[in-house]
């Protein structure tokens, strides 16, 4: 058991990020490890509070100190439309007419992707990109309740997921290694 004097210093709390890290990506100086921030829009207050926002930090309760692993999470109430820059933002979010936004830098990209024709052409390789990764991640769920069936052969499941079957082998040896595991 390790005793806390005044003199001794806390192990940084950056350090316990790194334990979620894949053994590959572990780091030994821990001061490199980014701050972050994970930010939640939500369409109502799901914490009913009745803030527009909410900044949830890590904490010591026992010793009434911040965790100190510089890993930040903030939930946003998107219906908030108070006359403040979070009020504005979510406004602007929720508008489909760049014309409405009261941002002016928002606005001109939004302008940008909607109307535009070289930025409706680059919104419209995003989005495609993004379907093709739907798509990918729901055939990836059929094979792999296929797979648990037992009863189709990879060879099928590929034919039918048009999936290449070769994914499909990786899938199915992911799959013996977590019941495995």
């Amino acid at each position: 058991m390790r005793w806390l004097s005044p003199r001794t210093p806390l192990l940084p709390g950056k350090r316990k990020k790194d334990n979620y890290a894949p053994p590959e990506k572990k780091v030994q100086d821990f001061d490199a490890l980014p701050e972050t921030c994970v930010i939640f829009i939500t369409e109502n207050d799901v914490l009913n509070g009745g803030k527009p926002l909410y900044h949830i930090e890590r904490r010591i309760e026992e010793l009434g100190l911040a965790f100190g692993d510089e890993s930040h999470i903030i939930y946003v109430t998107g219906r908030y439309r108070g006359d403040d820059a979070i009020g504005r933002l979510m406004h602007d979010f929720s508008c489909s007419d760049p014309d409405d936004m009261t941002s002016s830098v928002l606005a001109e990209r939004a302008r940008y992707l909607k109307k535009d024709e070289k930025g409706v052409r680059q919104m419209s390789t995003v989005m495609e990109e993004l379907l093709e990764e739907e798509r990918r991640a729901n055939s990836e769920e059929i094979v792999l309740n296929l797979l648990n069936e037992g009863t189709l052969s990879i060879a099928t499941i590929a034919q039918v997921s048009k999936l290449p079957e070769e994914r499909v082998r990786e899938l199915a040896e992911q799959q013996d290694e977590a019941v495995f595991a």
